[in-house]
């Protein structure tokens, strides 16, 4: 039964989707604007009250003029966004602008300075949001070109033709984005900003940087620069092979795990102890919820504090649950710290060969590392790598999971 109004759900979905592309489809032939807005524009109801339409936002529409125009004269990219972000300019989404904002993808017609509405050419149809059966996740698609629907619309041009084609006389010239280029360097991906919180990366051959800063400009992080990448690496490796490596380390691991899992234990046995009477306490007011509701019916604020209280109910301890073996949690702990050394030693000699596997042990190892600038020097802050190591990525996990790390400074 369970498989068949699945199936049916499934049909009248598809159903609808099929409806609701054919209704848009119409309004677009009918003159009418159905889908987003681009920046510039503003969308209204029309006079006769049967659809929308795009008129030009003024306030907008200089900006665009000024982006074409600079780009045109030739400005960078990059020069252009860090102008309008020093300036406060919102971007279309209200926040601060990116490189991808102004490029996009030239053949999807992608980005404003490929957006062709702005020389009074309206397409609509070009990509479509598809949820995929594997991950429920909903991805966007791109429709062929045989199957995208334009329209001029000459009152909604606002870039001229010498200014347009000019922008495009340069794109000849521009070598195209290497977007999702594969990461290089050891560190890539663990790193971040300690200004902005964004992603630090290879800004070029010798050094590391914030990807939002060099992106976007000091108006969107005011962090203190870019780090020499052989004095980050060296430190972080450091880190690796001195403070986890070392023999010396191990009896801390063994007295931070034994530490961690009789707090657990200590706090599990204080919870059991009061259960008894919080299960007495919560069993009478629900009685006391459902007499409430026999005498006055169902209300959202009694079905919610019904639900709570019965939540809360199920998730109290048993009395007969079995003691936490303390010594052999450690144990277990001890011993999946030994492996992930092991492994990433052998991974850090062979670096050259899998670099993506010594990248992922280095990941789950170190956690996120904040790199920041003091007037004392440079430093990289992350939570304690033994502890990190020890508590994490074991039966531990599930025994100690808010176990707090210690937070360890290095300087680089």
């Amino acid at each position: 039964m369970r498989v068949a109004r699945g199936l049916v759900n499934e049909l009248y979905l598809d159903d609808l989707r099929e409806k609701t592309h054919r209704g848009l489809a119409g309004q677009f032939d009918r003159g009418y604007h159905v889908g987003g807005v681009c920046y510039g524009y503003r969308s209204q109801p029309t006079a006769d009250g049967r659809g929308r339409e795009l008129v030009i936002d003024e306030e907008q529409t200089s900006v665009v003029r000024r982006i074409f125009n600079e780009y045109a004269d030739g400005s960078g990219i990059r020069t252009i966004v860090h102008r309008l972000n020093a300036e406060g300019i919102k971007s279309p989404r209200g926040g601060t602008w990116a490189v991808s904002a102004l490029v996009g993808d030239r053949a999807r017609g992608a980005g404003l300075l490929n957006s062709e509405i702005y020389i009074g050419r309206l397409i609509w149809n070009r990509r479509q949001w598809l949820k995929d059966p594997e991950t429920g996740k909903r991805c966007c698609i791109d429709r062929p070109r045989e199957e995208w629907q334009i329209r001029d619309v000459p009152h909604l041009r606002i870039i001229d033709a010498a200014t347009w084609d000019a922008a495009r006389a340069r794109d000849q010239h521009r070598t195209p984005s290497k977007g999702g280029a594969k990461m290089r360097t050891l560190f890539a991906g663990l790193m971040r900003c300690s200004a902005c919180g964004g992603p630090i990366i290879a800004i070029d051959a010798r050094r590391y940087g914030c990807n939002v800063r060099k992106d976007r400009g000091p108006a969107a992080c005011p962090g203190g620069g870019a780090f020499l990448r052989t004095d980050v690496d060296q430190a972080l490796l450091s880190v690796v092979r001195e403070d986890l490596m070392a023999p010396e380390v191990l009896s801390t691991v063994i007295a931070t795990v034994q530490a961690a899992v009789r707090a657990a234990e200590a706090e599990r046995q204080a919870k059991t102890q009061a259960a008894p009477g919080r299960r007495a306490a919560l069993q009478a007011e629900i009685g006391r919820l459902v007499d409430a509701i026999a005498d006055i019916g169902m209300s959202p604020a009694l079905r919610a504090r019904l639900a709570a209280a019965e939540a809360e109910l199920a998730s109290l301890p048993e009395q007969t649950e079995t003691p936490i073996d303390a010594d052999r949690l450690a144990q277990q702990a001890i011993a999946a710290y030994k492996r992930r050394m092991l492994d990433l030693a052998a991974a850090l000699q062979k670096d050259t060969t899998d670099r993506d596997r010594t990248r992922a042990l280095l990941a789950e190892i170190l956690g996120p590392v904040i790199l920041r600038r003091d007037d004392v020097g440079d430093w990289a802050e992350m939570e304690e790598p033994a502890q990190r190591v020890a508590l994490a990525g074991s039966t531990l996990l599930s025994v100690v999971a808010r176990a707090r790390f210690e937070l360890a400074t290095f300087g680089l």
